[in-house]
């Protein structure tokens, strides 16, 4: 599954995925993507804000919801 993020701040940033090498440097307007390859739970950061942070859940195909709700319709 890829994520993307978007810096619409005027700060730059720079996204950190714990274990990972960091992305680079992501300026106002520019965005940064990047391609989860496991199942799993991943937290991240902003290397420059660090109070900035979040997690991404990377599920089984077969369990994403819109998956789920396309088998059943």
């Amino acid at each position: 599954d890829r994520v993307k993020w978007i810096n619409n701040m005027q700060f730059k940033k720079n996204i950190w995925i714990w274990g990972q090498e960091p992305s680079p440097i992501i300026n106002q307007g520019k965005s940064w993507s990047y391609f989860f390859l496991e199942v799993g739970f991943f937290e991240y950061r902003d290397q420059f804000q660090q109070d900035m942070e979040g997690n991404v859940t990377v599920l089984p195909y077969e369990e994403r919801p819109d998956v789920k709700a396309r088998m059943q319709s």
